[in-house]
């Protein structure tokens, strides 16, 4: 953490190609240099908190006075956190919600391809240990509307039912955040198509 400059603040694992909001910053000096074409903005945690912090805010949400400030993450709730759960495998949870149904359901798992927080290597690998699957798609990219690879990803057929993992070309963590359309058009394929988006003729 101490090399990769994340704890200086001067890189984010949230999404390793975009800026950080720094001292001074406003909305429209920084963007992502990963060529996001949304106009991500690095300081929007900043505006956000600054908001919600503020009187008429508060006073319009009916926060009690006696609530301390809104934080992004809060360190109680962190550390609240048990290490034993967050490392248990959930691969056999996935498994049931598709084998253990007459219904055929469809799952999709997406990971933004700059991520650092759930890289997309660590969701690639339990979805690989995960028994009774078949491929039903090899992986291949998919195309977001302009033509543009939106990312990749594979299908595959686990009892009745089907999982779909797809990556998020230059997203971070929060997806949408980073790649709004990208994010948009994968959801609106997968539940409208059951699909990865491919290109338009």
């Amino acid at each position: 953490m101490q090399q990769s400059g994340n704890t200086q603040g001067k890189i984010s694992l949230y999404d390793y190609y975009a800026d950080v909001c720094l001292p001074g910053d406003t909305p429209k000096e920084r963007k992502s240099s990963f060529g996001n074409l949304d106009g991500f903005d690095p300081c929007s945690e900043t505006h956000t908190t600054a908001y919600l912090n503020l009187p008429a805010t508060r006073a319009a949400l009916h926060v009690r006075a006696s609530v301390t400030g809104w934080t992004p993450c809060s360190t109680a709730v962190n550390n609240a956190y048990s290490c034993a759960d967050t490392l248990v495998n959930v691969s056999p949870l996935y498994r049931d919600l598709l084998v253990q149904h007459t219904t055929p359901r469809r799952i999709l798992v997406y990971s933004g391809d700059v991520d650092g927080i759930v890289p997309t290597l660590a969701s690639r690998r339990w979805i690989e240990n995960m028994h009774g699957k078949k491929i039903r798609d090899s992986w291949q990219y998919w195309v977001e509307k302009g033509g543009q690879i939106g990312g990749w990803g594979m299908r595959w057929t686990i009892g009745t039912g089907e999982l779909t993992f797809a990556t998020v070309r230059g997203a971070g963590h929060q997806v949408p955040s980073y790649q709004p359309r990208r994010a948009f058009q994968l959801f609106e394929s997968f539940l409208y198509n059951g699909s990865l988006p491919v290109a338009e003729d």
